[in-house]
């Protein structure tokens, strides 16, 4: 039985402008992302959908809420969904970081998959935890599947779908309300769509 995974990005916050190290930080929706959405739920209202997930911060869950309006789907929130720590790096500027922090920019552009702050996760280790997720949420349904998820935590799923090497995962395009379509069937996954903006 053919089956589809309809993974989407949440709508920009305002606070996450590729300045800043975001990871965990709960940011609402702004404006604008709330308009990314309802154009989301009007391009896929003909799409029939058993289950919704999306990650447990609130960028994620807003997302879900207004793209499945008013169906009758329960969204479940997962924290295995979300984008991987950033640690101490959490909430600060790039710029800020890769000032103070020289050597330790250094370390983690020479190996982006194992680099991790402290108190924080490594690509590779999100990437485990976010493709274990994924694989437990299509086991457990037959229907169509939503998950409202995050630009690197989407980007290392891809990567995983693709036998991408995760130092290439900013090669994939996630803009903030974007849409990917991932076919499920008896010979594995198939990616059919990527980045697909409404």
């Amino acid at each position: 039985m053919t089956r589809f995974a309809i993974l989407l990005r949440h709508g920009t916050t305002g606070a996450d402008d590729c300045r800043k190290f975001i990871g965990h930080t709960d940011h609402p929706l702004d404006a604008d992302g709330e308009k990314q959405c309802h154009r989301l739920r009007r391009a896929l209202v003909r799409w029939p959908v058993g289950r919704a997930y999306c990650s447990d911060l609130i960028r994620c869950r807003q997302t879900a809420e207004i793209t499945i309006g008013d169906r009758d789907i329960e969204i479940i929130a997962r924290q295995d969904l979300r984008e991987p720590s950033m640690g101490e790096w959490e909430g600060r500027f790039r710029t800020e970081v890769a000032a103070t922090n020289p050597e330790e920019s250094a370390a983690r552009r020479r190996d982006l998959a194992n680099h991790k702050t402290k108190g924080g996760e490594s690509f590779a280790e999100g990437q485990n935890r976010i493709w274990l997720a994924f694989q437990d949420i299509v086991a457990t349904s037959d229907d169509n599947i939503l998950i409202a998820g995050h630009g690197s935590a989407n980007r290392l799923l891809l990567c995983q779908l693709l036998g991408m090497p995760i130092d290439h995962l900013f090669r994939l395009g996630q803009d903030h309300g974007c849409m990917n379509v991932i076919q499920i069937d008896e010979t594995g996954y198939r990616l059919m769509q990527l980045n697909h903006v409404p």
